[in-house]
């Protein structure tokens, strides 16, 4: 078993903070797939609909998901090469069929709380982690 992809699974607007904070980058060089998951639209509507990050950023693995279903059945089409790293807060009633599905499918999974630093530093998780 190896971990060619990594998805980061989000509540969150994506935008370059988030994507120099979750050390994309970094990982892409390290030979990974890098995705991020956007789960605002059906989490937070209200959020999405009327915020727009002043960082907007364009990276080709940005994926939203503008219903649960539509991501329980991306959760479905992962495979044993996949890592899913969610950031969904605590889990609660909106988050609660995806953390089951993640954890019935046997994905490799965990997930990721950060501080108040926003960019990873050299000695991080992501910097341990090799393909």
């Amino acid at each position: 078993m190896s971990i060619k992809r990594i998805i980061v699974l989000n509540q969150d607007r994506f935008s370059k903070r988030n994507y120099q904070r979750f050390g994309f980058q970094q990982l892409v060089e390290r030979g990974f797939k890098v995705e991020y998951w956007e789960c605002a639209p059906f989490i937070f509507p209200r959020f999405f609909n009327g915020y727009t990050p002043p960082d907007n950023f364009d990276f080709p693995g940005l994926k939203l998901f503008y219903s649960e279903k539509t991501l329980l059945n991306a959760i479905d089409q992962l495979t044993t090469h996949d890592l899913i790293v969610w950031f969904l807060g605590l889990p609660k009633i909106k988050t609660r069929k995806i953390l089951k599905k993640i954890s019935d499918r046997g994905i490799h999974s965990g997930a990721l709380y950060l501080g108040g630093r926003p960019v990873p530093v050299n000695k991080g998780f992501w910097f341990r982690l090799k393909r």
